[in-house]
């Protein structure tokens, strides 16, 4: 009988952990480790550990495994979070499992793992939209020269957001930042100010994984406070849209279902739904 067994993924099978992964979630890739679960030759689990030094973990479960006894779901779990504990400095673990066929994954991770977010990912086509100019403000994406200054600014508008992790995670704006940077594999040439009307209004954190084929994510959108309500986060996403045009085929976010005004935001903006899914987080030190 096959033994349940954590372990480095070899050199020479990580396209299979890779393959794993992208069945999890939105086909993020940019780990410099991983570390998988088997029994036998049963993938159970990868974690897709994010440089520097493994602070951050993306662990993704199989989509449906209903024939897993509780005892071999325990002793995943348990497995993984020694696993993950091991590991030097690590900070900060995150899981990301759909919404639908989950209901083992779901037991597993509640077990060590706080369930924070159910978040929808959205998708619309990246074209050039026919402005209105009596109608619409206008918005510039100005590249975020200055890390402070845009990190500043990526704090000021998570204050009262009603899905802002923050809220609930001690994590400072520079682990935040750290976060961000693997996101986007360390490719900044997308941090963008937003500014209208000469004025500072928020900000943008894009991934553009193009030589991979990948759609254009938006990894941060954030307008400060006393610029709510003026139709300006649909500027703002009508001008990514733009910019995505001459790049990628589609343009993704994920956004927190009880964030009800940003969705209504985004699919005013042509965004639609593509699928469901549930966020758990712990914290490692």
């Amino acid at each position: 009988m096959s033994t349940l067994t954590v372990e480095h993924v070899p050199t020479e099978q990580r396209e299979a952990a890779i393959l794993f992964l992208s069945r999890g979630h939105d086909g993020t890739t940019a780990h410099a480790d991983w570390v998988w679960a088997r029994k036998g030759t049963q993938i159970l689990a990868v974690a897709g550990l994010s440089p520097p030094a493994g602070r951050v973990v993306d662990l993704v479960l199989p989509e449906a495994d209903e024939s897993l006894l509780t005892e071999t779901r325990n002793q995943l779990v348990q497995l993984l979070i020694d696993r993950l504990e091991s590991i030097d400095d690590l900070y900060f673990a995150q899981a990301l499992i759909a919404s639908e066929d989950h209901a083992w994954a779901q037991a597993v991770l509640t077990q060590q793992f706080r369930l924070i977010a159910n978040i929808d990912l959205l998708a619309a086509l990246p074209q050039v939209v026919k402005e209105e100019a009596s109608a619409e403000p206008t918005v510039e994406l100005i590249f975020a020269k200055d890390d402070r200054l845009l990190q500043s600014t990526v704090v000021a508008t998570m204050v009262d957001a009603v899905d802002c992790l923050l809220l609930e995670d001690p994590r400072s704006s520079a682990d935040l930042f750290e976060e961000y940077s693997v996101r986007c594999e360390g490719n900044r040439n997308h941090w963008y100010l937003v500014e209208h009307e000469g004025e500072l209004i928020g900000c943008v954190i894009l991934n553009f994984c193009i030589a991979a084929g990948l759609p254009v994510e938006i990894v941060y959108l954030g307008v400060l406070p006393e610029f709510r309500g003026r139709q300006l986060g649909k500027r703002i996403l009508q001008r990514i849209r733009e910019l995505a045009s001459l790049h990628a085929r589609l343009v993704t976010a994920w956004v927190d279902q009880i964030n009800q005004p940003a969705l209504q935001i985004y699919t005013d903006s042509g965004f639609q739904s593509v699928t469901s899914s549930k966020l758990f987080v712990r914290h490692c030190e």
